[in-house]
């Protein structure tokens, strides 16, 4: 189907983005105190499972332009938080 490709597409260019400053808020937030090699490596494999899981649910949705135009929103938003935290 046509809206298959924007799906995927979208869930690709947006999803990791927001698994990456997701994973950027929970490391400011919660693992000030923790050292480097340990706080990466969590970091790291945290953007996995955000991501794919963006990637499943983008599936469910029956307007995926509003769906995107959302996520980017957050993508948006979270980037700025991450520029005001540091």
């Amino acid at each position: 189907m046509p809206h298959w490709w924007l799906k995927s597409i979208g869930a690709v260019v947006v999803g990791f983005p927001l698994g990456l400053f997701t994973s950027g808020l929970v490391s400011f937030a919660f693992l000030g105190n923790t050292p480097l090699d340990v706080k990466s490596q969590f970091m790291m494999w945290w953007i996995t499972p955000i991501w794919l899981l963006l990637i499943a649910l983008i599936y469910f949705t029956h307007r995926p332009r509003r769906t995107l135009f959302v996520l980017s929103f957050v993508v948006v938003i979270e980037y700025g938080l991450l520029q005001v935290i540091r």
